[in-house]
């Protein structure tokens, strides 16, 4: 069975991997979806499909059936096989494997503010984890803040609910990173996005960037190889 992932290991792939940078291109000959007038293979335009596992993934955009006002979708659905067409139930999935459907933007009108990242997430037999996440990157691309969601992961099947995350937007911001993910298995929908300045009355949800477990030696260990 599909073991649950560690929040810390998220966590800490989603903080050490810029997204906007690098991104792998999805296999589309797995797809039965084809682009038409309602939806489209890929991420939305303006938007990057990401993540470490992007293999084990698909994305498209759809309506969004069942959402109060309607609209479009952002769709993100695990274990693709292509070439027999059929969903896979992997066995020990490692726990920081993910995929993400994300945007990029200069932290220039945001610094010194609180910001809100919103949306309204529904999901699938999701087994792990899925998300809103938004991170913010300084100058040298060092993470200065970053929540997503590990603390309240969206898990099996829902329907439509409204999500956020908000975080204090440093004055040395460079880039505002944000969008949603699906580590392990299932599907999640994500609609009805918002990005927007809130005041001191709407708490934050992360303070903390996650750390590893262990700091960084300031010298060389075992160079003798002792057991």
């Amino acid at each position: 069975m599909w073991r649950l992932p560690s929040i810390s290991a998220i966590s800490l792939a989603l903080t050490m991997a810029l997204f906007c940078h690098g991104v792998s291109a999805q296999d589309t000959s797995s797809f039965n979806i084809s682009s038409s007038t309602t939806s489209m293979v890929g991420p939305p335009k303006d938007w990057t499909f990401g993540g470490n596992a992007v293999n084990r993934y698909r994305t498209w955009t759809d309506i969004a059936q069942g959402l109060s006002g309607g609209g479009r979708c952002s769709i993100i659905e695990a274990m693709w096989h292509s070439s027999t067409g059929t969903h896979l139930r992997s066995p020990d999935v490692p726990a920081n494997q993910f995929a993400t459907v994300m945007q990029a933007i200069s932290a220039q009108d945001y610094r010194g503010k609180r910001v809100r990242f919103s949306a309204q997430l529904s999901s699938v037999e999701v087994v792990g984890q899925a998300g809103l996440w938004m991170r913010v990157d300084g100058e040298n691309g060092k993470v200065l803040k970053f929540d997503d969601m590990g603390s309240r992961p969206v898990n099996g099947t829902t329907s439509w609910t409204g999500y956020d995350v908000v975080l204090d937007i440093p004055v040395e911001s460079a880039v505002i990173q944000f969008g949603y993910l699906l580590a392990g298995e299932g599907k999640v929908k994500a609609a009805a996005f918002r990005l927007e300045v809130v005041d001191a009355s709407t708490p934050a949800t992360a303070a903390d960037v996650p750390k590893a477990k262990e700091d960084l030696s300031k010298t060389p260990r075992n160079l003798e190889l002792h057991l």
